[in-house]
């Protein structure tokens, strides 16, 4: 599940989840809008922690899924980079 699904499911507004995890505005907007590949450990875990009370799941259930969906959009990155170099 992507970040902007779980922070809306959380019913929070974007400046709310940047103000109660303590992340720069540019890096949850880059997550939502996918221009940023990786984000930190350290990053994901201060979403996790603001977003799992309100959604009502683990903290490691939240990393989990912010971990698959970078995952999934580094590979499919990778996979478009190999297509056009062929």
């Amino acid at each position: 599940m992507r970040l902007k699904e779980l922070r809306e499911k959380a019913g929070l507004a974007q400046k709310d989840l940047v103000q109660r995890a303590g992340v720069a505005q540019w890096t949850v907007s880059d997550m939502e809008t996918r221009q940023r590949r990786v984000p930190r450990v350290d990053t994901l875990g201060r979403l996790a922690d603001v977003l799992a009370p309100e959604i009502g799941v683990s903290p490691e259930q939240i990393v989990a899924e912010l971990a698959v969906d970078a995952y999934r959009q580094l590979k499919a990155k990778r996979e478009s980079a190999r297509r056009r170099s062929e």
